[in-house]
Parts: structure tokens; C-alpha cells; sequence
């Protein structure tokens, strides 16, 4: 958390940096953002404002144009559904109760498979 006195201004998840550029991290946000309702088929909370505002801040706050979203979106969808792939393996390989085919049809993979326009498998 990044503070300025008592107050916070920042919370910062490190577990996927990488350099790929200021929309990777956008497209990390708006895949989770629409992952973490449509993926549950739950509506989205209130206040966090739609798509489209959530583009705008971004655009306003780092004095940026959001470029090429759509491949951003969908590298997020395919960067999260391989963590969720290990994820499976490495149940499986513990031995925790898992669905058998968590590796290959889950959550993300179904959410990546509807922002691509095809079929999720399973």
C-alpha cells in the first residue's frame, strides 16, 4: 500500500509485473473487472464505475491514450487462464480436491473463450 501521510492512495499487486507497458496493466484490470462478475454471472458492484469511465480515468491519471485494448483484454484472459492452468496441476499433483478438468475448463478460460467469440470447451 502507498500512503501520503495517513492516507492510502495505492494498493499494488506484484504477482504479474512484467514490461510490457502501461496498457498491459488496463488490460489486467478490465479482463479481472469483468472476470470477477460475468464470470460469475454476478452484476457488477456499485461504484466502480462502467468500462468506459474506467478508460477515461486511466487516460486521465497517466496522460496516456488507451491503444489496442482488445489485445491487452484478451492477453490478460490468456496470462490468468494459464496461472489457472498450473493452478490445476499443481492440486492435482498435491492431491486436493479439484474438478478433473479444472486445467482445461474453468472460470477464466470459459470468460477468455466468450471475449474471443468461441466456444468454451467442455
Amino acid at each position: 500500500m502507498l500512503f501520503e501521510g495517513t492516507q492510502c492512495r495505492a494498493i499494488l499487486d506484484w504477482e504479474m509485473v512484467s514490461l510490457g507497458g502501461p496498457e498491459m496493466d488496463l488490460g489486467w484490470w478490465l479482463f479481472l473487472d469483468r472476470f470477477s462478475a460475468e464470470g460469475y454471472g454476478l452484476e457488477r458492484l456499485e461504484g466502480l464505475g462502467r468500462r468506459d469511465e474506467t478508460i477515461e480515468l486511466w487516460q486521465q491519471g497517466t496522460g496516456l491514450t488507451a491503444r489496442h485494448l482488445e489485445f491487452y483484454e484478451i492477453y490478460a484472459g490468456l496470462r490468468f487462464a494459464v496461472v489457472m492452468m498450473r493452478l490445476a496441476q499443481m492440486f492435482q499433483l498435491w492431491e486436493l480436491p479439484v474438478d478433473p478438468d479444472m486445467e482445461t475448463n474453468n472460470p477464466v478460460i470459459v470468460q477468455l473463450a466468450d471475449l474471443l467469440g468461441v466456444a468454451p470447451p467442455g
